[in-house]
């Protein structure tokens, strides 16, 4: 079953518990704004830190410095020196996918400072103006937290035998949930966006190397 994210009980729990109950002023459409600001920091941030030679993992943590979600950026060498290799950005909800990778961690201020260079951009008001957001350091900690958190609560609500939940965040990503062998299994796939930005980095950093 596909659901999505935009219009999901995802969303309207996080402004009934958080912006209703909780007093934070944020609203349905800026809770979608967030998942994409998010979700484009990280590989934004990673990119950054692209190493052919050992994968890079960026890890968010909550609070307590428990592992909640990984961001993993890897480069595939190619089978002969003719043959390229490639990218590839993959997240996980399993703390032993990033094992041996670098590891960077969302309190990071440079991952901080690109969140909210995206999130400024994110939207626009009826007039067409810029009406995005910036946070404070500790701020962006509690919202990322919170935006993993009820992302993992809803899935692990909603999972059902025999079936396959996705929540699509439309050009984003696609979270996933599937009950294997009495266990929930939660994933979490990069698509249209993110894909994208994959390709066109290798595509400049072929021209780059040919000149």
């Amino acid at each position: 079953m596909e659901v999505k994210l935009r219009e999901s009980e995802l969303i309207s729990n996080l402004v009934k518990v958080l912006s209703n109950d909780d007093g934070w002023e944020i609203s349905s459409v800026e809770w979608v704004a967030l998942y994409q600001s998010w979700f484009t920091a990280g590989y934004e941030y990673l990119s950054l830190c692209k190493n052919k030679d050992k994968k890079q993992a960026l890890v968010f943590k909550d609070k307590e410095g428990n592992f909640q979600f990984g961001m993993i950026i890897e480069y595939h060498k190619g089978e002969t020196d003719e043959v390229g290799g490639n990218w590839t950005f993959e997240c996980t909800f399993n703390p032993a996918d990033v094992e041996g990778a670098e590891l960077h961690f969302n309190s990071d201020t440079q991952y901080l400072v690109i969140l909210n260079d995206i999130g400024f951009e994110s939207m626009r008001d009826e007039e067409d103006e810029k009406a995005g957001f910036t946070m404070e350091p500790e701020d962006a900690l509690t919202v990322v937290e919170a935006l993993i958190r009820y992302l993992k609560i809803y899935l692990d609500t909603n999972a059902k035998d025999g079936e396959v939940l996705d929540l699509v965040l439309d050009d984003y990503f696609k979270a996933s949930v599937a009950i294997e062998d009495g266990i929930k299994v939660m994933s979490l796939v990069p698509c249209g966006h993110a894909k994208s930005k994959i390709k066109n980095d290798d595509i400049v950093a072929e021209e780059k190397e040919a000149v």
